[in-house]
């Protein structure tokens, strides 16, 4: 009687899950603006799109985290290469 090899595991993919706050910095400096009476999701999704934060869910726990949520600010920011998330908070509630 002939035996099959075992059939090797199925990799199954992994998905794509963006670097943990922790681990996020900025690619490179970056120029956001962020428009006068834009409302936290609003920023929060500008900041992502921009690539200076890891996802717009990200920042916003951080701001909430950091019970800054009525402190951001509109204007155009310069964020640095090598910000983390909370140097961004920092940047976009001064």
């Amino acid at each position: 009687e002939v035996q099959e090899p075992p059939a090797p595991p199925v990799q199954e993919p992994q998905p794509q899950t963006p670097p943990a706050s922790s681990e996020f910095k900025v690619p490179s400096d970056k120029t956001v603006e962020i428009p006068s009476g834009a409302y936290s999701q609003k920023i929060a999704q500008i900041l992502a799109d921009a690539g200076v934060v890891p996802s717009a869910d990200a920042f916003l726990k951080a701001i909430s985290d950091a019970g800054l949520e009525t402190k951001l600010k509109a204007g155009t920011f310069k964020i640095p290469a090598g910000s983390t998330l909370n140097d961004v908070v920092k940047i976009v509630t001064k």
